[in-house]
This record gives C-alpha cells, sequence and structure tokens, in this order.
C-alpha cells in the first residue's frame, strides 16, 4: 500500500499485491491523515498488476468504511473527485458491485489507463478552482516517474 502526494492536490493510492483484510485496514486508516489535513484533493486509485481480486469480506469491510458517515462528510466537503484505474476485467465486475452498493459522495470515474485517471482528475481539480503548485504537465510527470518505479 502506498500513498503518494507529491503532485498534491492531487493524491495517487497504489493499492498492494493482495488485498486481505489487513491491507484493507492499512488503506482506510491511510485516508484519517488526509481528513485531518483539511484541504481539498482529487485521487487516483491504482492497483498493480497481477492483483488478487478482494474477497466478499473485504468488499463489504471497504462498503461499511466508505458507507460511514464521518467517511461520506469528508470525502464530500474533501475529495472533488476519484478516479480508480481499472484493467482487469473481474477487478471491473468487483468495481462495479461495490458501485452497486455504495453511491460515491463526489464523482468518480472508472479509467482504463493512468493518462485517463489524471485527465478526469486534473479537470476535477480545475473545475473546483483548486490551486495546484505545479503546472498539470509538472503533475503528470510526477505522477509518471512515481507509477514506473512501482507498478
Amino acid at each position: 500500500m502506498h500513498f503518494f502526494e507529491g503532485a498534491w492536490p492531487l493524491l495517487v493510492l497504489v493499492g498492494p499485491q493482495r488485498m486481505a483484510s489487513a491491507e484493507v485496514d492499512e488503506m482506510l486508516k491511510g485516508f484519517d491523515r488526509y481528513f485531518e489535513r483539511g484541504e481539498r484533493y482529487a485521487l487516483l486509485t491504482v492497483m498493480p498488476r497481477g492483483i488478487q481480486l478482494p474477497g466478499a469480506r473485504e468488499r463489504k469491510q471497504m462498503v461499511d468504511w466508505a458507507s460511514s458517515a464521518t467517511v461520506r462528510d469528508f470525502t464530500a466537503k474533501l475529495c472533488v473527485g476519484a478516479a480508480t484505474l481499472v484493467t482487469n476485467p473481474l477487478m471491473q465486475g468487483a468495481l462495479t458491485a461495490i458501485l452497486w452498493l455504495w453511491k460515491p459522495p463526489s464523482p468518480h470515474a472508472a479509467v482504463r489507463s493512468v493518462s485517463d485517471g489524471l485527465d478526469f482528475c486534473l479537470e476535477r481539480l480545475a473545475a473546483e478552482r483548486i490551486p495546484m503548485a505545479e503546472s498539470p504537465s509538472v503533475m503528470r510527470g510526477a505522477v509518471d516517474d512515481e507509477l514506473r518505479e512501482i507498478l
């Protein structure tokens, strides 16, 4: 599990190879520091190639967390948009199942490439007039460099 904030206010979450209950807990607790920070952001979630799909228990764990009033309030207030990179057809099905059970409190897109995810997130930041310390091209470069090392 890795949170990359080197292109803040664009936050990138790279998931683990295996989404067992402990990894889901780590991911969910990782968001606390961004909620406490209180700054608006866009989120790009990327899962590494060959990820083991989360089981029913882990999917329920994520849905329960995401459905809690506190998380929904913080997400609606702070997250201007989220994109999830979904290249694996089975992962597409898992994300679809989650979205059937959970309506995100901010705009959410399932994307098929990092570039599409960056487009969505950067467009959401611009639409909400979120100040960015770097140009979109510099932010793209930072994310591409980070993901090249991880994926």
